[in-house]
């Protein structure tokens, strides 16, 4: 019997209790959807400031970047072609290890 009360207590507080966690709940996360909308909206514009920046940045030494890998490939296609050049009528008549079917 000493429970009977707690039960009838708890009863009446229970939808007390429900929407108070609901009320806040709901407004934390309103509140959270405002700071992350605004922080996506931030980040955006400082992306699009540091496109805008890198577009009209000028290179200081211009072997870097686009050039350099544009020499490095070059340069590969030199070794290729002097390697592939090797075997066409140099010192073995012209054929190369590929013409030798095994």
């Amino acid at each position: 019997q000493g429970l009977q009360g707690f039960s009838v207590l708890w009863g009446q507080l229970l939808s007390v209790t429900t929407f108070t966690l609901t009320f806040f709940l709901n407004q934390s996360y309103a509140l959270w959807r405002k700071c992350y909308g605004f922080s996506r909206r931030l980040q955006g514009r400082l992306n699009d400031l540091n496109m805008t920046l890198a577009a009209h940045a000028k290179r200081l030494q211009p072997n870097t970047g686009a050039a350099a890998v544009a020499a490095v490939s070059e340069t590969k296609v030199e070794v290729n072609g002097a390697v592939n050049g090797a075997g066409q009528g140099g010192e073995n008549g012209g054929s190369t290890n590929r013409d030798v079917k095994g």
